[in-house]
């Protein structure tokens, strides 16, 4: 007997003891929140901007041909593709890594026509396959030299220029620095003038490089007609930006 009500005493003891811990988390947990509550922060954000001028276009463009049939289409958009393909690689130098194709298509093409009674039917016309490729240009110099002799290899379809930076990372960095400037600096005035000081820095985030979406060059080529000696591009001056937000304890 005298063991049972001993053996009784101590799970009495340990329940006690695993209560007390219990409180005394509860509580330290309470009194973090009340401590995080009570902190007084300040959070900025700041937006450091660089201007360049790019040094690379990237172009997208085609071949589209149609016939009555699918075969024939195909066939004779193949044959100036390669003429195309080989201008880019031959004349201009156009690295492989540097050419991708962003879309290859064939359709039936069809045509309403209206018979004796007015009825209107719809007949297969023929066929239509379209290829376009993507393609990089690090040599603005030569661009406008480049349009023009794809054009002449057979493209009959520029959907788009784009300039672009081949090594954005370097024009990131400058950004970045100049935002982390701008908030510190904003930071000093505002706590100066609001009468108290700056703590430690408690958190620090940035929204991600921001490349505005450039203008785009598109002339729409229909036909091989559509041709100039040396194609007239401008590639201006694009700015790239970072936005950091900082958050102080302030005291």
């Amino acid at each position: 007997m005298t063991s049972g009500r001993f053996s009784g005493f101590a799970k009495v003891q340990a329940l006690a003891l695993v209560a007390g811990v219990a409180s005394l988390l509860a509580f330290g947990t309470e009194q973090a929140a009340l401590a995080k509550e009570r902190m007084r922060t300040l959070v900025l954000s700041a937006v450091g901007e660089v201007a360049a001028m790019p040094d690379m276009a990237i172009v997208s463009f085609g071949v589209e041909t149609r016939a009555k049939t699918a075969r024939q289409a195909l066939s004779d958009n193949t044959a100036r593709m390669r003429k195309v393909f080989v201008t880019l690689k031959e004349k201009w130098r156009i690295a492989e890594k540097d050419m991708i194709t962003s879309n290859f298509s064939v359709s039936p093409v069809y045509r309403d026509i209206k018979d004796k009674q007015g009825n209107y039917h719809t007949v297969l016309e023929g066929y239509r396959v379209r290829n376009m490729l993507q393609v990089r240009v690090r040599n603005l110099e030569s661009l406008g030299g480049v349009l023009d002799s794809v054009v002449s290899a057979g493209v009959n379809r520029i959907e788009s220029v784009r300039f672009d930076f081949s090594d954005p990372w370097k024009l990131q960095q400058q950004a970045r620095r100049q935002a982390v400037r701008n908030v510190l600096a904003k930071a000093r005035v505002i706590a100066e003038e609001g009468g108290f000081k700056l703590g430690p820095v408690i958190d620090v985030r940035e929204n991600g490089g921001i490349v505005p979406q450039p203008r785009m060059f598109q002339p729409m080529m229909k036909s091989r007609a559509v041709r100039s000696a040396a194609v007239p591009v401008a590639r201006g001056e694009k700015k790239l930006s970072v936005r950091v937000t900082f958050t102080w304890e302030i005291r």
